[in-house]
């Protein structure tokens, strides 16, 4: 995937408005097979909920990450709900943000079976989901500290991807109309999903990770000792299986960064 650096005149900058809305994703009818860890994680990142998922719903980040949100609702746009919960840097992150990140996070925690009803889990959620927006901020802002850009002709690319996605342009420009997104804002959405997934690639580990084989037989025998004779056996799972350790590895990483970053941060929760 190409890169611009910052001295590229073919790139798109990001806007100092509103935060980008998340990226429509086509309906599907069902989620493929999938094995977790044995204990329970939320993760998950949201239109700007990142990197959501940084983060992130890191199960399936990084050249795919991030970015691929779907918690923005209709009306989500309304200019009238632009309350700030906490500022990064100085950069807004806005009540209606925070709302669309807590659904995205809550719709994560029901699908493990986790009880999402009682009022601890709606500190736990509304804690979870803003921390997510953190992140998803200081990345972003890391990778244009750094000086990645996206092209016109990357983010063209990836819109052409969601137009197949939708099974054509009008389907998605249907979508768009329904969640009150418009073009700009879709393509500024775009374009900070591919900035902060090339500085991932590129600027870190997180797409270098490997698995081996032992490492695939202790983590398959860890889940035969919590799941037993339920479990199929290693070879017919193993792709899931190497999947949710390259996962683990890279929660690891971004955890690291995460916190590095955090901690030369200024980020004030209102």
């Amino acid at each position: 995937m190409h890169i611009m650096n910052e001295h590229n005149t073919d790139h798109t900058t990001k806007e100092p408005a509103e935060k980008t809305p998340t990226t429509p994703q086509p309906e599907t009818s069902g989620t493929a097979p999938a094995v977790h860890e044995p204990e329970g994680t939320t993760s998950g990142m949201s239109g700007r909920n990142m990197l959501i998922g940084v983060v992130l719903a890191l199960a399936v980040l990084v050249l795919g990450y991030l970015f691929l949100f779907s918690d923005l609702t209709p009306g989500s746009l309304n200019p009238m709900e632009r309350d700030v919960v906490a500022l990064v840097n100085g950069e807004p992150i806005t009540e209606n943000e925070l709302q669309n990140s807590i659904r995205n996070v809550t719709d994560s925690m029901t699908a493990q079976g986790m009880d999402v009803e009682n009022t601890e889990s709606a500190g736990v959620i509304e804690s979870e989901a803003l921390n997510q927006l953190i992140n998803t901020e200081l990345l972003l802002q890391a990778a244009q500290t750094a000086g990645y850009r996206a092209s016109d002709e990357e983010i063209a690319t990836e819109i052409a991807q969601l137009e197949t996605n939708f099974g054509s342009a009008a389907e998605l420009e249907t979508r768009l109309t329904e969640l009150n997104i418009d073009r700009q804002a879709l393509e500024r959405d775009v374009a900070e999903q591919l900035i902060v997934s090339n500085y991932l690639e590129n600027e870190t580990p997180v797409g270098e990770i490997t698995v081996t084989q032992e490492e695939l037989e202790t983590f398959y025998a860890s889940l035969v000792e919590q799941y037993g004779e339920q479990l199929p056996p290693q070879e017919e799972i193993q792709e899931q299986l190497e999947g949710e350790l390259t996962a683990q590895k890279q929660r690891e990483i971004l955890g690291t960064i995460l916190a590095e970053l955090r901690a030369a941060a200024e980020v004030e929760i209102k």
